[in-house]
């Protein structure tokens, strides 16, 4: 199993915060593991809506069938998906206030197929280092 949670602390109040997390055309300037949107994918998250989406995390490419399984605003985001080989994935985003300060969590799982081998560890490790880029990368865009 491949499992990733990171956090940190960004200037910016949860709403700002809400707001770019959740515009998808975005996702490129700071999601690691976007490689490219595949056909159409929606300006911002509705609850059972379905896209897709090429991500990296080892190796080439693997197209992700994605669901909005949550949407609360201002406060979570989840996404779970289907990919090739029979692996299921989990993106989530958490916001929490915390005085001046918003506690941003991204949360990345995949499971099944190849995932749940020897190949687990390695993406493990992908995840966790692709996750930490994410979180820097976004906190540079809403700074």
């Amino acid at each position: 199993m491949g499992i990733a949670t990171r956090t940190i602390d960004l200037a910016a109040g949860a709403p700002a915060v809400w707001q770019a997390v959740t515009d998808f055309t975005r996702f490129p300037e700071w999601l690691a593991i976007h490689k490219q949107w595949v056909g159409e994918h929606p300006a911002r998250p509705v609850a059972g809506e379905s896209f897709q989406q090429d991500v990296v995390l080892l190796g080439p490419p693997a197209t992700i069938t994605w669901t909005v399984a949550e949407v609360t605003q201002d406060t979570r985001l989840e996404l779970t998906g289907s990919g090739p080989m029979g692996v299921q994935a989990r993106f989530g985003c958490s916001l929490a206030d915390v005085g001046a300060t918003t506690e941003f969590t991204l949360e990345l799982e995949f499971t099944g197929g190849p995932v749940a081998g020897p190949i687990g560890d390695m993406i493990d490790k992908a995840a966790r280092t692709q996750l930490d880029a994410s979180l820097e990368k976004f906190r540079a865009m809403v700074s």
